[in-house]
């Protein structure tokens, strides 16, 4: 059993001057995430578009160093260098974006994933849609912002661009941080199962693996090693009150 290569990209606005803005709320995550995943530090990997990069053997984290509405040419770049650096040409075909973004349109924390679809309007994703090759399918995880009473462009420009309030933020932790469970619906589009192996089974390594039917999918890590043992704190089945956060419309399949 081989687990798909993954790239995990969250776009927003660079840091610092746009640091823990409503518009980076996919860096605020992906950082939540790196830490329950056990990635090493956000390192600037100049081979990876200059963003901000995190690789494990089982997980690549990246946050873009650009604009948010200029997502695409470092997304496109980052992407090419990861699926470059895959060993089979298995890897390379089975290989599976995952961008990380805020969603006006969503409560604030609120976690929508899907695989299809169009930008929904969103500047950034149509940016990076412009520049990936053409019919690709990638996975978008929209963690909700929530929107501001006007609906004006530049009421929402200026919206977006806001610094998180205290209580914002602490709901982003939560979120991503405080109650992991929230999160299956994110590791859930990292561990899609292939019905091939594709990497080599490493019985040292923990494996993260989606198993049964698109609606009911069950995550399980193999071996009893300490790092097993978090991650499956962290990627248990998702309880009830786990799965009222994160959207039923949720499309697993590839």
């Amino acid at each position: 059993m081989s687990i798909r290569p993954v790239f995990v990209a969250s776009i927003g606005n660079p840091s610092p001057a746009y640091a823990n803005t409503l518009h980076s709320t996919g860096h605020i995550i992906l950082s939540h995430l790196s830490k329950w995943l056990l990635t090493p530090p956000f390192s600037r990997s100049p081979l990876y578009a200059n963003g901000l990069l995190s690789a494990s053997e089982d997980y690549t984290l990246w946050q873009s160093p650009s604009l948010m509405n200029l997502s695409g040419k470092p997304v496109a770049k980052a992407w090419r260098t990861f699926v470059s650096s895959l060993s089979s040409l298995e890897e390379k075909r089975a290989a599976r974006l995952v961008l990380v973004h805020d969603a006006l349109e969503l409560s604030l924390g609120k976690i929508h994933v899907r695989d299809l679809g169009t930008s929904r309007g969103h500047r950034g994703v149509k940016d990076v849609m412009a520049f990936l090759p053409p019919g690709m399918e990638f996975t978008r995880v929209r963690v909700g912002i929530g929107r501001c009473v006007s609906h004006s462009k530049s009421d929402v420009a200026q919206y977006v661009m806001r610094k998180m309030t205290p209580h914002q933020l602490g709901v982003m932790e939560d979120t991503a941080g405080k109650n992991p469970k929230d999160f299956d619906c994110i590791i859930g589009a990292m561990g899609q199962k292939l019905e091939g192996p594709t990497r080599e089974e490493n019985p040292k390594r923990s494996t993260l693996i989606s198993q049964k039917s698109p609606k009911a999918r069950e995550l399980d890590i193999k071996l009893d090693s300490p790092r097993a043992v978090r991650q499956k704190r962290i990627c248990g089945s998702m309880d009830k009150e786990a799965k009222g956060r994160c959207s039923n419309s949720t499309n697993w399949t590839p």
